[in-house]
């Protein structure tokens, strides 16, 4: 049995080696899966604040439009009012 002690302590040592070297591969495969789960989060993150900056710009550029339409035609109203106004003066007499 004496003779066997030493084998049976190396193989133990051994075993007990790979077994650590198992976990250890298992903590870094984990380790690097949860480094790209933060990382893609980011990015997601990131991806989505810029496409809410672009949504709120596009907001304002719609509005900016739209008071731009707005005080164009009402440019254009005023413009159509006086120049029916002239012709009248012009050609309308009393009218």
């Amino acid at each position: 049995m004496n003779e066997n002690n030493p084998e049976i302590k190396n193989q133990i040592q051994i075993d007990f080696e790979e077994s650590i070297a198992e976990k250890n591969k298992t903590i870094s495969r984990l380790e690097a899966e949860r480094d790209s789960a933060i990382s893609s989060r980011m990015k997601s993150e990131t991806l989505i604040d810029n496409l809410k900056a672009e949504k709120q710009a596009a907001c304002e550029r719609a509005e900016r439009a739209e008071a731009r339409y707005l005080r164009n035609t009402e440019l254009e109203s005023k413009t159509q009012v006086q120049r029916q106004d002239l012709l009248g003066k012009l050609f309308g007499g009393n009218s």
